[in-house]
């Protein structure tokens, strides 16, 4: 009997109990959008991820695997040795069938055991990598070019041309055509052409070629040659891409990607990137005293302040710009900016890892309040879920953590089923514009064309739109406008009622009345 392989056509998530130098991960996932981001400093294991998913498939017929060894090279001091990761992923059984959310272990004993499993028992699946020798350009990768008896192969293959009209829009230059340079005198050596109309008719080879527009080029043909359901790693997607273009390459793979059924992980430094969120999911490695953290559409704020030092007496992480608007309204009113410093967390999940970090470090966070919206973990059940898994662990100082961490968060008071964005709209709607000067009427007609928007944010962000100016501004002057609201107070009060507390223990000066 013909044993049963697997096709996967989605991964899940992984998570690296140890290798290199990564301990304890507990999961990386790349769901919600077909392309994941993975961010953070170097050295805390991005393309060490990347190289676990490119080693963890066999590849289907038409491809070459991937082996082990390519990533993980055998060394004198084997620091594989004692490797496991887990790849959950989803796919196909041959003859018929389906699997979902299957787990693969993946170890690595000693130095004289094989990787496990074996290539021919590991899932199929074709997997391509572009690493970062890709940035290499053409002109650097041999000592002298004698193009003079070039022989050029127009590249007329229709992924290759879907490959030059991409790089057109996302560069915003006329491409013509593309064609393969070979020497005969030197077989091994290839280089590329491409035709412009901004050329006036001369060939632009790859020896006399940007880096950038090189390393695009090739990035989409790879992309485009990869079938249906293929994992594509990219190892520093942003390098030799400036901003506009980066974007411009983010929208071209997101809609590739949804139309194929493909996905993409990319590693990245670009903090550019972190606001694209409708089109990649956003990662943050961060090693940290226990180990390896993963943080899920996260702000930078946080993880910069997981490995810095307290800036103000008192410190509240909250998930998002408008919870920031109001704290700092908050903060304003009790005349005690000057104290405060807001620190943005991302995702709600978030709260509970940042805060667990910090205590890991050593912080009591007395003076640190977490905050969460109020719509989403306030169950207890579910809110210990959380702590349980963001401090796991049976000793004694990861029981205490947990214990501790309740009371260092607190929940903004939002009615029951009710968001922060409507509320914060029905507040405005709700105030006599008999009692308003004009830029507040102004925000409260912008407000009251808002009826039945796609979705919640809109009652906010449509708002920040249609008024223009910067973001930030605009949300301070919503909020603003919303804490004239008879609601506000009761509102805000857990975060009202811990300010004053520590504002009052620590003697803090303000300018209140």
């Amino acid at each position: 009997m013909a044993a049963v392989t697997r096709t996967c056509n989605r991964t899940h998530k992984i998570a690296i109990e140890r290798l290199k130098g990564i301990r304890s991960l507990d999961e990386v996932s790349f769901e919600d959008n077909p392309i994941t981001g993975i961010f953070g400093p170097n050295g805390n294991g991005k393309s060490t991820v990347l190289h676990a998913l490119a080693a963890a498939y066999r590849a289907p017929a038409h491809a070459s695997s991937r082996n082990y060894r390519e990533f993980f090279p055998k060394l004198d001091h084997d620091v594989w040795n004692g490797t496991r990761f887990t790849v959950t992923h989803s796919g196909t059984l041959s003859g018929s069938g389906t699997f979902t959310n299957a787990e693969e272990h993946y170890s690595k004993g000693t130095i004289t055991t094989r990787w496990k499993p074996l290539e021919v028992r590991r899932p199929i699946r074709e997997v391509v990598f572009l690493g970062v020798n890709s940035c290499l350009p053409a002109l650097e990768q041999y000592a002298s070019h004698d193009l003079s008896l070039a022989v050029y192969s127009q590249l007329t293959d229709r992924l290759d041309q879907r490959a030059l009209d991409a790089l057109g829009r996302i560069l915003n230059s006329n491409y013509d055509s593309a064609s393969s340079i070979s020497l005969p005198s030197k077989p091994s050596r290839s280089y590329l052409s491409f035709d412009r109309s901004t050329d006036l008719g001369c060939k632009c080879s790859s020896v006399v070629m940007g880096a950038g527009e090189q390393r695009l080029f090739a990035m989409l043909r790879l992309i485009e040659h990869t079938r249906n359901h293929a994992l594509i790693l990219i190892d520093e997607l942003d390098l030799l891409l400036h901003g506009d273009a980066l974007q411009k390459l983010i929208a071209h793979l997101h809609d590739h990607c949804t139309d194929k059924d493909k996905q993409i992980v990319f590693t990245s430094h670009r903090e550019e990137l972190l606001g694209l969120t409708d089109w990649i999911n956003v990662r943050h490695l961060h090693r940290g005293p226990a180990g390896h953290q993963c943080f899920y559409d996260t702000d930078p704020d946080s993880l910069h302040r997981l490995t810095g030092q307290r800036e103000r007496p008192l410190e509240v992480f909250v998930e998002d710009g408008l919870a920031e608007a109001i704290v700092s309204r908050l903060s304003t009113e009790l005349g005690a900016s000057r104290h405060v410093r807001v620190i943005r967390y991302g995702s709600a999940t978030n709260c509970f890892t940042v805060l667990a970090g910090l205590l890991l470090k050593g912080e009591n966070c007395q003076n640190s309040l977490f905050v969460l919206d109020g719509d989403v973990h306030l169950e207890p059940d579910d809110r210990q879920t959380r702590i349980d898994k963001s401090c796991s662990g049976n000793d004694q100082r990861a029981e205490e953590i947990r214990i501790e961490m309740p009371s260092r968060i607190v929940d903004l008071q939002l009615p029951a089923g009710v968001k922060p964005e409507p509320y914060i709209h029905s507040m405005i709607l709700g105030l006599d514009p008999q009692n308003l000067n004009v830029g507040e009427r102004e925000i409260q007609d912008v407000a009251k064309q808002i009826v039945n928007p796609p979705n919640t944010h809109h009652f906010v962000d449509k708002v920040v739109n249609d008024l223009g100016e910067s973001r930030e501004a605009q949300l301070k002057g919503i909020v603003a406008l919303a804490s004239k609201s008879p609601d506000w107070p009761n509102y805000v009060q857990p975060i009202r009622n811990w300010l004053l507390a520590r504002i009052t223990a620590l003697s803090l000066p303000t300018t209140a009345s």
